[in-house]
């Protein structure tokens, strides 16, 4: 893997969420990174993840990948939807954020050090995100669509809703590094870090 695979999985995630939703706003806006906080922490030796770690990650990677993916025309300062188009993406993308937190929450947690908190806060962080974005989504379908300052205010409320319902990728932020270079292994986790 490239220079990227050494960035922590977690940082990585919190990154890609966050350039997606916020797109590049003038505001300036952003979360800290995560990943400097984990890369200054330290790490143990890597060992490779069992499977059920695996599974578990398995599972998070590919939901965060296609969230992220509908959600890439909704962020930054210039319209790249229509009003419809932008509701039903932040649909699309809590509804994958909560079916992903449904399939966790059925799977045994991580076995590394600190896995099961990390799967306990992930897990009712996603939960409670997929019914903030729906709220957020909603929100902003009913603005009426002929008011364009109206619609611009809303579309700003409805990123710093969204960065905020995200916040839960901050806890994958807690995972070891030398536990997230393995999480980096997994194939369906390395598109986040390519």
């Amino acid at each position: 893997m490239g220079r990227r695979s050494q960035l922590a999985v977690g940082g990585a995630l919190l990154g890609m969420a966050l350039l997606v939703v916020a797109g590049c706003s003038s505001g300036g806006n952003t979360a800290p990174s995560t990943a400097q906080t984990v890369a200054s922490s330290g790490s143990a030796t890597a060992t490779p993840l069992d499977a059920r770690s695996t599974a578990w990650f398995d599972e998070l990677c590919p939901g965060l990948v296609q969230a992220a993916s509908l959600l890439s025309g909704v962020g930054g300062t210039a319209p790249t939807g229509s009003q419809q188009d932008i509701v039903g993406a932040v649909r699309q993308a809590s509804t994958v954020i909560g079916d992903t937190a449904t399939k966790l929450a059925a799977l045994p947690p991580p076995t590394f050090s600190g896995g099961e908190q990390v799967a306990t806060g992930v897990v009712g962080a996603m939960q409670s995100a997929s019914t903030q974005m729906t709220t957020s989504g909603d929100t902003f379908g009913a603005i009426d669509p002929a008011d364009a300052a109206a619609l611009q205010a809303g579309r700003t409320t409805l990123q710093t809703e969204l960065l905020t319902s995200l916040g839960f990728l901050r806890d994958l932020g807690k995972i070891d590094p030398a536990v997230t270079s393995e999480i980096a292994k997994i194939p369906s986790c390395s598109r986040l870090t390519s």
